[in-house]
């Protein structure tokens, strides 16, 4: 793999990465919320209007959509720059940004030549920027840019549209500009670390003032912290860049093999000495040799070029070369962007039912990767180095080709545990020997997420065999109102074979808790809530300690706020930090030790009360199996701060390790059901203080969401997604009896809903 051989597949053709649809981060109008008006005092420049003869020209001329490194729940670093190019003054009075970012500009008059910078925060672009006019910085901004492209516009007096651009932080756009394009673990060394970049980065830079504002081409990205707000030299091109707009490979899916693949390339504009390179990727090596072919032009935006007959498996690397323009020799990729080469896979289809994954990874990566779980989560007091590390790989989904940073998934006890290949032939490990059916953790790069999801979890199904409990208890709790994964059975083929017949779970982040803010309606939202993994320990042992919300103290020369944020991770919102959570947890503790009034009262001040009794009674429903001191999260919404729980790792609920007659109030102190006689801080004070309503909320759950006559077919309908014959043709096979788990589902499900009915009866 040459270079940061790294890809993404513009987002016209629809057989790539980028052609997936958007989600979070989908362009889209913004309206201001409120007008923030002129502020006379650093919003006013008189200038004499009347010897001046000729139009104004005013331009939207840079933008700063995505600095590196927020430092809080808004990007404050972010700019649009304005310069009047025409040959007379402009008075701004009353005009606006009313799309993007909202301003409302005060009297004032933007001279020809003049350039003017809109900050969404003036005092913070000042101190960014030590060399920056004051006076030509204005703001504060109301709103904030969005990273993944929008509209923006500046109006006059009138309302009339004086220009506006719909940016994108994908192809054709240069990917770069948001904020770099993507994580440390796909930037090349010299853009490394991303801290050095702090509130900088690379900003949107307009190429030419004679062409069209709103084009991909009239736009480039900055150089590394090149950013120049208040000038505008660089607005020197006569016209436009020709750009990439689509790539099409010639087939929807991958490509077929032992077949010259023909790709044709449109561009925005004529491309001088236009000519495509390539080479067959092969992960263990960094030095390929490549080939260049000429590009015919069955129209001068046309390009068609003939790449050789490629054997089944091959990675195909591809860039286009020739002047954009600039007098450089890349067209595509952009200069920025955080990858230099193009990718598609050459195979022939995999037939079959459940839906295909192909991994393709060097093999002394993956053992690597055993080495590294192997040597477990912590070594004496410190974590262990290799316990989260990621090593580079290539995901393959229908032909498209993604650069990904993997590593194998699982619990202390459990991540190198699995079930024994009966065979493999294709390339793999030295070690473990015989190789073992583990779990992955498959993360994406920013800019090619797969359908819109960064980061997802591929299950071995060994202790969760045959996914029962995990599809449909995940089903149970969305159902209830909570932020929950999608999952689905997938097949992963690695190097070429047939890996292991797999779960994919949908990792909890920012997508998930996106979907569940528009699935509950929750438009108020100021942001994505923060979200925090209890992935504690039933010991102490480094930063780790036990996860079941009691209060941590120092311990093996960590601090608690150091414990704190190790047994919690933080899974949204990286700019924040633990200091809320611990204080939730040490609040619990101390209201705990009073009266039951006072722990009422702080319950009801802190968290979601509602939403807590809906998680409590659907995880008591299933009988849970170790969500006391891990294996749960927790959500604090942004809008009005309070806390709810979220489930986690289902494998043994719902009658996998104990059966339908168990307490309806395990993780309460003392329960006799409680495994191992632990228990949770939180759902024991729910129980002490809110118990009938509790017990309310179940009896209600246990007549509806959870009655046999809803949660019976979910279990039919996960059982009728299941290709048998596919999950016996792994090398591994099965760890269970896939008919069997369905039916002790079903017969839990009904024994369960008496057993809890009789318990709230007291009978």
């Amino acid at each position: 793999m040459p270079r940061p051989a790294l890809v993404l597949l513009l987002g016209l053709v629809a057989c790539g990465p980028a052609a997936a649809p958007k989600t979070a981060d989908a362009p889209t109008d913004t309206a201001p919320a409120t007008d923030p008006g002129p502020d006379p005092a650093t919003d006013t420049a008189p200038a004499d209007d009347t010897a001046a003869t000729g139009a104004p020209d005013v331009r939207i001329t840079e933008l700063m959509y995505h600095p590196v490194g927020t430092a809080g729940p808004r990007d404050l670093h972010e700019f649009v720059e304005l310069h009047n190019a025409g040959t007379a003054p402009a008075a701004l009075d009353g005009w606006a940004l009313d799309k993007g970012i909202a301003h409302r500009f005060a009297p004032r008059s933007l001279a020809p030549g003049e350039t003017l910078v809109v900050a969404v925060d003036r005092s913070a672009l000042l101190a960014a920027y030590p060399a920056l006019d004051a006076a030509q910085v204005v703001g504060d901004a109301t709103g904030t840019l969005s990273n993944g492209g929008e509209r923006l516009r500046l109006v006059d007096a009138a309302g009339n549209t004086v220009d506006e651009l719909t940016y994108d932080d994908a192809a054709p756009w240069p990917v770069g500009a948001d904020a770099l394009g993507a994580g440390e673990d796909w930037l090349p060394a010299d853009a490394l670390p991303l801290s050095a970049h702090q509130f900088k980065g690379r900003s949107l830079q307009r190429v030419s003032m004679a062409a069209a504002t709103d084009q991909p081409g009239n736009w480039a990205a900055s150089p590394l912290d090149g950013m120049d707000p208040g000038a505008v030299d660089t607005v020197t091109a006569a016209d436009a860049l020709a750009v990439v707009t689509a790539i099409d490979w010639g087939a929807a899916g991958p490509l077929p093999p032992e077949t010259p693949t023909t790709v044709t390339v449109t561009t925005s504009a004529p491309v001088t000495g236009a000519r495509l390179e390539w080479f067959a990727d092969d992960l263990s090596r960094s030095d390929e040799a490549t080939a260049t072919v000429a590009f015919s032009a069955s129209a001068p935006t046309t390009l068609v070029a003939s790449i050789p007959a490629q054997p089944e498996g091959t990675i195909l690397r591809m860039r286009v070369l020739g002047d954009p323009g600039t007098g450089g020799e890349v067209v595509s990729p952009r200069d920025g962007d955080p990858f230099a080469w193009h990718g598609r896979f050459v195979g022939a289809p995999i037939a079959g039912t459940t839906r295909p994954y192909r991994l393709h990874i060097d093999p002394d990566q993956w053992t690597a990767l055993w080495d590294m779980a192997a040597a477990g989560r912590v070594v004496g007091c410190d974590p262990s180095p290799g316990w989260e590390a990621r090593v580079p790989a290539v995901f393959v989904h229908e032909g498209a080709v993604y650069d990904v940073r993997v590593r194998h998934q699982g619990s202390r006890w459990n991540r190198t545990n699995g079930l024994d290949m009966a065979s493999w032939t294709a390339p793999g490990p030295a070690r473990p020997a015989p190789l073992k059916a583990l779990s992955w953790s498959i993360k994406f790069p920013r800019y090619a997420p797969l359908a819109g999801r960064k980061r997802l979890s591929l299950n071995k199904l060994t202790q969760s065999c045959p996914g029962t409990t995990t599809v449909v208890g995940f089903q149970l709790f969305a159902a209830a109102g909570l932020p929950t994964p999608e999952t689905r059975y997938v097949r992963l083929f690695v190097n070429g074979a047939y890996y292991h017949h797999m779960l994919e779970v949908e990792s909890p982040g920012e997508e998930m808790l996106e979907r569940w803010l528009a699935d509950t309606g929750a438009t108020d939202e100021p942001g994505v809530p923060h979200l925090f993994k209890s992935g504690g320990c039933n010991c102490d042992e480094g930063p780790y300690g036990w996860g079941d919300e009691r209060p941590l103290a120092a311990a093996c020369g960590w601090s608690a706020a150091e414990r704190y944020a190790a047994t919690y991770e933080r899974k949204t919102n990286d700019w924040d930090d633990h200091a809320a959570l611990q204080a939730l947890i040490e609040g619990l503790d101390a209201a705990r030790a009073g009266p039951d009034d006072e722990l009422r009262a702080f319950l009801d001040a802190h968290f979601d009360v509602d939403a807590l009794l809906s998680y409590m009674a659907v995880m008591n429903w299933g009988v849970p199996f170790d969500d006391m001191f891990q294996n749960h999260y927790l959500v604090q919404r942004r809008s009005d701060g309070r806390w709810l729980m979220a489930p986690w790792d289902l494998d043994l609920d719902f009658g996998g390790w104990k059966g339908a007659h168990a307490s309806i109030y395990i993780g309460e102190e003392g329960d006799p059901d409680n495994r191992s006689g632990w228990w949770n801080r939180i759902k024991d004070a729910v129980f002490r203080v809110h118990r009938d309503t509790y017990d309310a909320r179940l009896a209600e759950l246990n007549e509806t969401l959870l009655h046999p006559d809803r949660v019976v077919p979910l279990v039919d309908a996960n059982a009728a997604s299941w290709d048998l014959a596919e999950v016996a043709a792994s090398p591994a096979g099965a760890a269970c009896d896939f008919a069997a788990g369905a039916d002790q589902f079903r017969d839990f499900a009904r024994t369960r809903h008496t057993v809890v009915a009789a318990a709230l009866a007291g009978d």
